[in-house]
């Protein structure tokens, strides 16, 4: 006879898999005819922009380019500063093992290192060394039992356990546009330098949407027709709506953004303005967090009950810890002392994680390249500072064995040059830290009861073995759990007698 069960459906979205990868890409470059002959470069900055990512047998491939820009040293009598922008297309892949029917992806891609190599005066050699970190999805639709009818004296081994089920799943994409007004007395020539980044995201949940905000930062450095280097820096609001019919204010979201597309357009020069605009994509999850309690195991006192068994793996997820930490000290440069610093790329690293239950340790270091007026006011230099950090994140989600990934985001950058000659730097990063814990469950299902009778004792004398439980002698004795607690006085189960006491368990 089956045991007449009630069961309800959850959503599993599980990782099966995590990986980071480093790829080159490279080619080489020829310097336009309306440009000057290349005698030395200053410095190599890239956007990545992604546009296709496909998960297909086992395989990820993912197609984007590196828009990059080059500040060099023109080799001409006044040895200008001049800039020169080229796209470095790749097709790359990763391969995983655990790729299934319903499975997804997610990737992000960081520049972590660009080189530039003059081959001659006409031709240049750029190569990049990107960081991918990828992320498999797989959405498993679960039966779990709730309830069964309480027949023959059935017992029950419940766990309650937190189970992040997915709600739903969209994207949409953001356009985000802007016009940088520059100073009049600018006659804009050509682009130097484009740095582009998105800072403070966060979403609502409102009226069955989700509200994706964030704020998008442009930082631009540009050449007058006087040979002069300036730069300007504007905050794009950036704001994007995805419907989801089933969500609750109290569903977390997990948001990714990539970039699509950049376009970064001088006007006409009487104008004296900049046109911008950034193609992104919002991919978003929607997870709904419930305690359940599971059944572990049952047995009946009276019949032979048989059942199916297996066993997953599930996620409980949650808000992403977010922490800023801010590195603040003075420095003296002599070779900045009396000039002017027309800008500085800050690139944050990780050299060393170390996780323990209850915190996180990173040990890590932050680089800061200043591109700043050389010994010619027609010139430029470059210098580059370490700046060391060890930061600590204490949180209760953090464990040993979670799945984590770590993000850290540049907020504001501030170098500022004091009387004393020394340059105030204070950089505020913020650690973005999503942790999944994984938990090994057992799921029942087709649980049937035989009318075959069980022996019955009046009483059984047993000898408690090490690691023994109250569950697993109730158990093999056809007896209850509550029953050998009252029949030998035992309040809690870590004050079970081991070896030469007895437990006296009398059934009914």
């Amino acid at each position: 006879m089956e045991i007449v069960t009630k069961k309800t459906s959850l959503n599993m979205n599980r990782i099966t898999d995590q990986k980071t990868e480093n790829f080159v890409i490279e080619s080489d470059t020829i310097i336009p005819d309306i440009k000057p002959d290349i005698l030395n470069t200053i410095a190599t900055s890239g956007t990545v922009c992604i546009y296709k990512r496909e998960l297909n047998n086992q395989k990820l491939r993912f197609d984007g380019t590196v828009q990059t820009y080059i500040m060099y040293l023109a080799d001409e009598e006044n040895g200008r500063v001049r800039g020169l922008q080229t796209n470095l297309d790749f097709s790359e892949g990763m391969d995983f093992e655990q790729t299934g029917k319903n499975a997804s992806a997610e990737i992000d891609v960081r520049v972590k290192n660009m080189e530039c190599k003059i081959l001659n005066g006409r031709k240049i050699h750029v190569k990049a060394v990107l960081e991918v970190s990828a992320t498999i999805y797989q959405n498993e639709n679960v039966e779990v039992i709730e309830q069964l009818n309480e027949e023959a004296n059935i017992q029950k081994m419940t766990m309650p356990t937190k189970i992040s089920s997915l709600v739903g799943e969209g994207n949409t994409k953001i356009f985000a546009k802007d016009t940088f007004v520059i100073d009049n007395t600018d006659d804009l020539a050509e682009i130097l330098k484009v740095e582009v980044k998105l800072v403070n995201r966060d979403y609502k949940v409102s009226y069955h949407k989700v509200l994706l905000k964030s704020d998008l930062i442009i930082r631009i450095l540009y050449l007058t027709e006087d040979k002069r280097m300036k730069s300007i820096e504007n905050r794009i609001p950036v704001m994007g709506f995805v419907d989801m019919p089933d969500v609750k204010e109290e569903d977390f979201c997990d948001v990714r953004y990539e970039m699509r597309n950049v376009l970064i357009k001088p006007n006409p020069v009487e104008e004296h303005s900049i046109y911008a605009e950034c193609e992104i994509e919002a991919e978003l999850r929607m997870y709904h967090n419930a305690e359940v309690d599971l059944i572990q195991d049952i047995y009946s006192t009276e019949k032979r009950l048989t059942f199916q068994s297996k066993t997953i793996r599930v996620a409980e997820r949650t808000e992403p810890i977010k922490e800023n930490f801010v590195i603040q000290e003075k420095q003296r440069m002599d070779e900045l002392v009396n000039k002017t610093i027309y800008d500085a790329r800050v690139t944050p690293r990780l050299n060393e994680t170390e996780k323990v239950n209850g915190k996180i340790q990173y040990i890590g270091e932050v680089e800061v390249e200043f591109i700043f007026e050389g010994d010619n006011s027609s010139n430029v230099d470059t210098k580059r500072i370490v700046l060391p950090f060890d930061y600590t994140i204490e949180n209760s989600q953090i464990d040993t064995t979670s799945k984590m990934r770590t993000n850290i985001e540049i907020l504001t950058d501030q170098f500022v040059v004091e009387p004393d000659d020394q340059i105030s730097i204070k950089i505020e990063l913020e650690f973005i830290v999503e942790v999944s814990n994984q938990t090994e469950l057992n799921l029942l299902d087709a649980i049937e009861m035989s009318e075959e009778e069980l022996d019955r004792h009046g009483m059984v004398i047993y000898f408690v073995k090490p690691k023994d439980t109250l569950w697993e002698i109730a158990k093999r004795f056809c007896s209850t759990v509550d029953e050998i607690k009252r029949v030998n006085q035992i309040e809690q189960e870590r004050n079970l007698p081991v070896r030469t006491k007895t437990i006296y368990s009398k059934l009914c």
